[in-house]
């Protein structure tokens, strides 16, 4: 797992495949429930990471992503597996429940609000990208009482701009600053820039990108351009510790 940060008011991380086999699209530690994975598998990997973070199986908010924008605010728990269903991001403030999101290149983003306890993960694949899911995100976030100003993001590992190759029909959505036609043959977008920019025009400064690119690291991460959308996924989580 690879920490981003861990004090006593919150745990923001993304959890890492580590395996010795990358050629077995499922090998390694993956939390995802709608890929193709054994339940046997996921459900070990899920009371595995509550134990380390010390709640409940139940307290780890799965999303079944559709590479949309639909954001879910949880204001309550529990939460049902139909409320989690075609969500690509979610929003809280309720202290000790992960929130998260699983990917295999697309963007995994969290955002926190220390000041206001307001926390957020998102799933940004190019279309959840071009259709808003950033802006809609902090904009509900906003409506807790944050403040973009105040607010912190973690972009996590994906697909980087050399191993994101694209159709001119996707790289058409993109600022041409995120688009590179240096590559022979098709462009290509860099994903992480788009949403770093998205995350600027609301008003956060305070963004940190992670180095590793999915694609390039399988032994690492699950990548779906490496193994198929039939693979693993990587969880990219964020907790409270406190309440506001």
């Amino acid at each position: 797992m690879k920490i981003y940060r861990n004090d006593a008011r919150l745990i923001a991380a993304t959890t890492q495949r580590d395996t010795d086999t990358p050629h077995e699209p499922y090998s390694g530690f993956s939390l995802c429930h709608y890929t193709g994975d054994l339940p046997r598998h996921f459900e070990s990997c899920r009371r595995q990471l509550a134990e380390s973070l010390g709640i409940s199986s139940s307290r780890i908010l799965i999303p079944r992503q559709v590479h949309g924008s639909e954001v879910l605010v949880v204001g309550s728990f529990p939460i049902s597996e139909a409320e989690l269903e075609g969500v690509d991001a979610i929003v809280t403030d309720l202290p000790h429940v992960a929130i998260g999101i699983n990917t295999a290149d697309c963007v995994p983003i969290l955002v926190a609000d220390d000041s206001k306890g307001v926390i957020a993960a998102i799933h940004a694949g190019w279309r959840g990208a071009v259709n808003g899911v950033v802006g809609k995100t902090i904009s509900e976030m906003e409506k807790l009482g944050a403040d973009p100003a105040m607010m912190v993001a973690w972009i996590a590992p994906c697909i980087h701009c050399e191993c994101f190759e694209v159709g001119e029909e996707v790289a058409g959505h993109f600022p041409e600053s995120c688009v590179d036609r240096s590559y022979p043959g098709n462009p290509h977008v860099d994903l992480a820039k788009a949403v770093r920019l998205q995350l600027e025009q609301t008003g956060l400064t305070n963004i940190h990108i992670d180095p590793d690119c999915t694609r390039c690291h399988p032994d690492i991460y699950f990548s779906a351009r490496a193994h198929t959308v039939n693979s693993g996924r990587n969880y990219t989580f964020i907790l409270l510790k406190q309440p506001k």
